[in-house]
Formats: structure tokens, C-alpha cells, sequence
């Protein structure tokens, strides 16, 4: 019998076993039968690519089209006074950066919302006015004290460079991600010996030399 005769009567199989057919026979083709369950489910396909970006303008723009706007308005934020004031925003390339989140989240849209950048350092004089409107988590290890805002902060510093908020005077420094909040843990340093000695791409591409870490004895930073 064929396998295609076999499974087109299961219920005759099943009054076999009240029937008189042998019990084994008639399990076997029970188990061939229930054995078949088709052919596999053929995957959905994957949705289509879009051959445009979408803007927060709901418009919808080719690649090239997406780049000659992000261009443009990276080119107008660099004639910002505040970006002017700021050597490093340049350098990092954050005009661009500006210019897309422009684009795909609007121009009101604060570079680094809804997200909270991690500084271990000195601290965080949480005071400054490079704060004001931001969450800042606080932590302190192996002893560190709050900054007071009494003497130069590197965490401060450094805090400010990555998230210093933006204000209404438009030459006024801001962070590159100025829209982002922080969590600073603060690390005791020693003072430092007030010796200068910068490091520059001939001595990366050397090799480098050492660096100073004035942490605490048993910190080591990978």
C-alpha cells in the first residue's frame, strides 16, 4: 500500500485496532500518518528597504539628497558663535552630528537626549552653571570628596566638555552632547606638580610614553 493510500484513511486505521488488523500494523500507520504535517511554513518575507530616508519633516530623501542637506546645515552650524568659541566641536566632527539629529528628529532636538554619559574622575561640582536643568548621579569611591567648586575641577571640566548644557547666550561653550544627562564617580587625586608635558602624534606613533595616573595606591586602570 501506498504511502499516500495509507494516510488517506486514518480512521481506518484506527477501527483496525477494533477490527481484527494486527495492533502493530495498525500503530504503524497511525505513526506514519500522524508523522506528516506538510510542507514547512515558508518564512515572511522581510520587509522592503526603503530606498529613502525619512526626515522629521516627513519628507523622504535618497542618500545623496540626505547628504547635501546634512551639508548644509552642518555648514550653518558652524557659523554658530558658541561652536566658533569651541575649537574641539570641530574637530570631533559635531556640526555633522548636529545635522542629522536636524534631520531625523528636528531642529529643536538637544544632541544626546535621553542619554546619560559616565565620567569617573575628580568629580563634579554638580553647582555650575554647565548643569543647570540636568540630572546628575553622583558616586564617590575609595574615599573621594564632593567638589565644592572652590578650586579647579577635572571632573568638572571634563563633565562640561562632553555635556555642558546650552543657554540662551549664544557664545556661551556647550558640551558636544549638550541634551545628554550624568553619572560622575568621584576618584581621589593627588595634587598635580604643576609640570606640563603634552603628549602629541609623534610620540603616539612612536610608541607613546607613559602616562601620570595620580590614583590612589591599589587602582590600577586598565
Amino acid at each position: 500500500m501506498g504511502e499516500a493510500a495509507t494516510c488517506a484513511a486514518p480512521g481506518a486505521a484506527r477501527a483496525g485496532l477494533k477490527t481484527g488488523v494486527p495492533a502493530l500494523s495498525a500503530l504503524l500507520i497511525l505513526g506514519a500518518c500522524s508523522g506528516r504535517s506538510g510542507p514547512p511554513p515558508v518564512p515572511p518575507a522581510p520587509p522592503p528597504v526603503p530606498d529613502c530616508i525619512p526626515t522629521h519633516g516627513r519628507d523622504c530623501l535618497t542618500a545623496p539628497e540626505f547628504r547635501a542637506a546634512a551639508e548644509e546645515l552642518a555648514a550653518g552650524r558652524r557659523e554658530d558663535p558658541g561652536f566658533g568659541n569651541q575649537w574641539g566641536l570641530e574637530a570631533v566632527g559635531a556640526h555633522r552630528a548636529y545635522a542629522h539629529v536636524g534631520l531625523l528628529e528636528g531642529e529643536g532636538a538637544a544632541p544626546g537626549a535621553g542619554v546619560t554619559i559616565g565620567v569617573i574622575d575628580s568629580g563634579i561640582d554638580v553647582g555650575h552653571p554647565a548643569f543647570s536643568g540636568k540630572t546628575v548621579h553622583r558616586g564617590f569611591l575609595f574615599g573621594a570628596a564632593p567638589e565644592t567648586g572652590e578650586r579647579f575641577s577635572h571632573g568638572t571640566a571634563v563633565a562640561s566638555i562632553a555635556a555642558g548644557a546650552r543657554t540662551a547666550d549664544p557664545e556661551a561653550p556647550h558640551g558636544v552632547a549638550w541634551g545628554a544627562d550624568l553619572a560622575v564617580w568621584a576618584i581621589p587625586l593627588s595634587d598635580p606638580d604643576n609640570v606640563y608635558e603634552p603628549i602629541t602624534r609623534r610620540d603616539a606613533r612612536r610608541g607613546g610614553r607613559p602616562v601620570r595616573r595620580d590614583l590612589p595606591p591599589g587602582v590600577r586602570v586598565a
